[in-house]
């Protein structure tokens, strides 16, 4: 049981981070947007 709950906390880490990245992104984008307008 352990043996598969460590990945899975990595996935789920990983995916986490992947978010954060997204919403970053998307966070940038939004402020260029408010420039513009």
């Amino acid at each position: 049981m352990g043996a598969f709950i460590m990945p899975l906390e990595e996935s789920v880490s990983s995916l986490m981070a992947r978010v954060g990245e997204l919403e970053t992104s998307g966070a940038f984008q939004i402020s260029r947007l408010s420039i513009w307008l």
